[in-house]
């Protein structure tokens, strides 16, 4: 099975979270468009704080507009505070509370 590109820029903004080295680029940027489709696909897949985590080592020039960039935050900064980091499983991500 191939992957289509917003599954394969999905992929890609989350191992660059997971590991912390920015992304390549060669796919950005995006519409406003594409990013409310990976927005939502990451919310769905529950990995949108690590998605996010990715896009902020993005340069400025491929980021999301702001408009979608805050409210990807929000998204992230509500559910930091609900995770439960002291559980085993959650040592082995970088930043735990983005899970």
């Amino acid at each position: 099975m191939q992957m289509n590109r917003m599954q394969h820029i999905l992929l890609t903004l989350l191992r660059a979270g997971l590991w912390g080295k920015a992304p390549s680029i060669e796919e950005f940027p995006l519409t406003s468009e594409e990013w409310k489709q990976l927005f939502f696909e990451s919310v769905k897949q529950t990995v949108q704080g690590v998605v996010f985590d990715g896009i902020q080592l993005l340069p400025a020039e491929c980021c999301p507009p702001e408009e979608i960039r805050a409210q990807w935050q929000f998204r992230t900064d509500g559910r930091a505070s609900c995770q439960a980091c002291t559980r085993g499983r959650f040592r082995l991500y970088r930043k735990a509370y983005l899970r």
